[in-house]
């Protein structure tokens, strides 16, 4: 079975390729490859435990994905979540997922969990521009995910009831990048990708992650929140060909145009406009 990181990484792709835009700056697949083997690198020189499972508590940047294609690689079991999940529902992640380590960029107390591993995580993408703190003990036991078949976890929203830890294997995402992103998407290094859902979302996961390495087109990471205002600064800078959002952000789209008439020309390089999160009426659609 091969590694999903490893196949992700090392598609036939050339290394100055652009895979991010972030914070006005280009992060390459050479970038990605780099801080990646630096990653594992630095988790085999401190013995870090394998066939574990790990909460990224992360905001979406390059580094961040760097990390979760660092766990996948070496052997750990990433959830990543949003920066905004509530004490509890940590609590519940935690639980569900038998994580025996915490990533986060500091910001937030952990201290409570004080038989965790924390592994804080600062700097960008950039090759060695990054540092890694580790807290607390190495002593992990090794718990009962299996590396060789789970690549990582992802939250439900908890739309149905209490939020859900969902497995996915490596080869489903194979699958799923081969037979949508490239089959049916069409996506290209032609294109550009700019999602409304942030990676900590299985849908923004995919966007970002997934569908821009297995087809070469490059995604806008923004650490902010989403706003449509902020989506056509982007739309004028890095001017993609490919939006995916949800039918509530396609309405708050409409509803800006129809007061900010000029921003139209801004959507002049999209294809292809992707929905979902939630039903798409028809009259929707066609607007």
């Amino acid at each position: 079975m091969q590694n999903l990181a490893d196949y992700l990484l090392g598609l036939d792709f050339p290394e100055t390729q652009t895979r991010s835009f972030f914070e006005h700056k280009i992060y390459t697949l050479g970038d990605y490859r780099q801080t990646v083997e630096d990653i594992v690198n630095i988790f085999e020189n401190n013995n870090l435990p394998k066939n574990v499972s790990a909460i990224m508590i992360l905001q979406d940047a390059p580094l961040t994905l760097s990390m979760f294609l660092a766990c996948i690689k070496y052997g750990i079991v990433p959830l990543l979540i949003s920066t905004y999940t509530m004490d509890d529902l940590l609590d519940q992640a935690m639980t569900a997922s038998d994580a025996t380590i915490l990533i986060t960029d500091g910001s937030r107390d952990l201290s409570r969990f004080n038989n965790t591993l924390l592994i804080e995580l600062k700097g960008n993408c950039a090759p060695g521009a990054f540092e890694l703190k580790f807290t607390n003990s190495f002593n992990i036991e090794s718990k009962f995910v299996d590396a060789s078949e789970i690549a990582f976890f992802l939250m439900t929203s908890g739309s149905t009831g209490l939020p859900k830890i969902v497995v996915h294997v490596h080869e489903a995402m194979i699958f799923t990048t081969d037979v949508y992103a490239k089959d049916t998407l069409e996506l290209s290094p032609d294109d550009i990708i700019y999602s409304a859902a942030k990676s900590s979302f299985g849908y923004g996961l995919a966007n970002n992650l997934f569908f821009s390495f297995a087809t070469g087109a490059p995604a806008v990471l923004f650490r902010e929140d989403f706003s449509v205002e902020l989506m056509f600064r982007y739309m004028e800078e890095y001017h993609p060909t490919v939006i995916f959002a949800i039918p509530s952000i396609y309405r708050m789209i409409i509803s800006h145009l129809e007061n900010n008439v000029a921003d139209m020309k801004k959507l002049d390089s999209v294809r292809s406009y992707l929905s979902s999160g939630e039903k798409l009426s028809a009259e929707l659609a066609k607007e």
